[in-house]
């Protein structure tokens, strides 16, 4: 794959090995944490040979296609790089293998945080862009809703299951990027340490309130995204208990792998 071996035409069965072997690896990193320091450069390696898809995968933009796959494939890249930064050495006897990963890994995911930050805030625009792939997407993609994007609400989902499975991937795959940035940063250093042994090397999120399309994510950025979810959040206050936005997804890969990795450590 890294050497383009792998035809780009056949996004679902090349994505689908792809997320299947980062699922597997992130499971087993996080299963191992920071017992086996050895296994990080193991880890640094797979994400060198993969780089050339995995860059594909970061490098999705407004006005691209999107499917659920490839949401589910951004999914377990972003797992991948959490593990990494949760097992990472002490800064103390830092790994200058892992700091070159998740240096790229940031550098990407800021940039794809404020796209995911207008896909969110602009749900009519994302839902032109949704591609279904299989029969049961296809057929969850009513015509109506097909036709008229401008039904499409942020606070009543139910009517577009499909959009409802695009916007919750995104949210839940905002987390997980937010989740691995406060990681490579060591913002709870900032919140439960001493100044004197706060990090200061570097500021991963721009520091002004200011959100640029096609710059990278800036703390305005998080409160629009924050906001979004509280609105979201609002509407779904009122829902009955235990009913469901979205029809359910079987278990992902990630989740049964680090089952069966736990199970085997």
């Amino acid at each position: 794959m890294s050497a383009d071996q792998v035809s780009t035409k056949h996004f679902l069965e090349r994505g689908a090995q792809h997320t299947r072997h980062t699922a597997i690896v992130s499971a087993i990193v996080s299963a191992l944490k920071r017992q086996h320091h050895f296994f990080d450069a193991e880890a640094c390696g797979f994400v060198q040979l993969y780089g050339k898809q995995i860059i594909r995968v970061l490098s999705w933009s407004i006005g691209d296609p999107i499917t659920l796959p490839l949401l589910q494939e951004m999914e377990q890249v972003a797992g991948l790089f959490y593990a990494l930064a949760e097992s990472a050495p002490p800064t103390t006897s830092p790994n200058p293998a892992v700091i070159k990963v998740l240096s790229v890994f940031t550098t990407h995911m800021l940039m794809l945080l404020q796209r995911f930050n207008y896909a969110l805030t602009h749900p009519n625009h994302i839902a032109s862009l949704l591609e279904p792939v299989t029969a049961e997407e296809r057929a969850l993609l009513e015509p109506i809703a097909a036709s008229s994007l401008l039904s499409v609400d942020m606070a009543d989902l139910q009517k577009h299951p499909l959009t409802a499975r695009l916007v919750h991937g995104l949210f839940r795959l905002s987390s997980s990027v937010v989740s691995t940035l406060i990681s490579i940063s060591r913002a709870y250093d900032v919140l439960l340490g001493e100044q004197e042994e706060w990090p200061v090397q570097e500021a991963v999120i721009v520091l002004h309130s200011k959100v640029v399309p096609g710059k990278p994510a800036s703390l305005g950025t998080l409160l629009e995204l924050v906001n979004c979810t509280l609105n979201v959040l609002r509407h779904l206050v009122d829902r009955p208990a235990g009913q469901a936005i979205a029809t359910p997804r079987p278990l992902r890969p990630s989740k049964i792998c680090r089952l069966m990795c736990r199970k085997a450590c």
